[in-house]
């Protein structure tokens, strides 16, 4: 495929089923298209499939590959790859970029978070955890010097590129992609009553830090004996008040928020916190952990803690949603000043 002075937009992160970076990268693929014109772009892709999710994706010229991101082997070969073909511009939608390039191509990289560098187990642990370490140490570091433009979408990530890398990244944040309407047959099937449950949506990676959850909601459980603890995005083995109820569309996740009486997020390190916007947005008061990600969300539907203790006694005393500031705090997160945001930044470096 003819890619010279195309802006070749690194889209191996979206997927069929779409995560909460994946919605990110149609986003940012969105805003592209809008500024320099469709026929100027050429989306890097691992599945064709993916760009199936869209009707802006359907059009788009598409440069399939199994070069994976994160991957040390495809990273060199990508970046020959790269030169050879003479884009002027690649917008890699995560932060693996490239080892090398020409000097006219004007490079922006992605980076959501670094957690591969705070969070202990990233990788699965033992052997993985050194090899993984090593390699992402080679690759970020080098990926975010090599940019022109390296975005992020949160000041505590903004903060830890700084501090890292000595990079000043743009922040351009984001808004709510769950605006699906509620399907509250779910409520009924999981036999649960409106508020009278919390509830976690997430993965169980190690950061999530689920073990911390589940202890202290088996110590509340002993106060509170009939309390349930929804938890949904990934498997797990339903018992003592937990409920794992598995895949849940995005009306049923809507409607969980809906009639949870908060929602809980222990995590020891996000990037952005994206549940925590969604929670809150669909009348969901949250209990978060005290870190910095989920400092930028504070409002007065929102308690932290930093303990076993602090956790169980905000679940002994949830906060109550408070719907008067519900406005002004979701008027800090919208779509209009994430497109105008990344607008102005790809204009002042990648000319029309």
């Amino acid at each position: 495929m003819n890619m010279k002075d195309k802006i070749l937009i690194d889209g191996r992160l979206l997927s069929v089923n779409p995560t909460g970076i994946s919605r990110y990268c149609v986003k940012m693929i969105e805003v592209i298209a809008e500024q320099y014109g469709e026929e100027q772009l050429v989306v890097l892709v691992n599945n064709s499939e993916v760009m199936r999710q869209n009707i802006l994706l359907e059009r788009l010229s598409i440069f399939q590959t199994g070069l994976k991101p994160f991957n040390l082997v495809h990273w060199l070969t990508l970046s020959f790859l790269v030169f050879f073909k003479k884009p002027r511009a690649y917008v890699c939608l995560n932060y693996s970029g490239l080892c090398f390039k020409r000097p006219s191509l004007k490079l922006v990289v992605t980076v959501y978070d670094l957690m591969f560098s705070f969070v202990e187990g990233f990788f699965g642990g033992g052997i993985k955890d050194i090899a993984g370490r090593f390699y992402y140490g080679l690759m970020v570091p080098r990926a975010i010097k090599l940019s022109n433009l390296a975005l992020t979408i949160s000041e505590a990530s903004q903060n830890d590129i700084m501090a890292l890398y000595g990079k000043n990244a743009v922040n351009i944040s984001g808004g709510n992609f769950l605006e699906a309407q509620p399907e509250p047959s779910i409520i009924k099937r999981l036999n649960l009553l409106p508020h009278g449950y919390f509830l976690f949506a997430g993965n169980s990676r190690p950061h999530k830090n689920i073990p911390q959850l589940l202890r202290v909601f088996n110590k509340y459980r002993r106060y509170s004996p009939d309390a349930k603890l929804i938890i949904v995005g990934h498997k797990g083995e339903t018992s003592s008040g937990v409920i794992y109820p598995g895949f849940v569309t995005e009306n049923e996740l809507v409607a969980l928020y809906q009639s949870a009486k908060a929602f809980v997020f222990p995590s020891l390190y996000e990037g952005f916190g994206l549940p925590v916007l969604e929670a809150i947005i669909n009348g969901c008061p949250v209990i978060a952990s005290d870190i910095p990600a989920f400092r930028e969300f504070k409002n007065n539907n929102m308690i932290f803690y930093s303990s076993d203790d602090g956790l169980y006694n905000s679940l002994l005393c949830p906060p109550t949603f408070d719907n008067d500031s519900l406005q002004a705090f979701v008027s800090k997160f919208t779509w209009g000043t994430f497109c105008k945001k990344l607008a102005q930044e790809l204009l002042s470096l990648i000319k029309k």
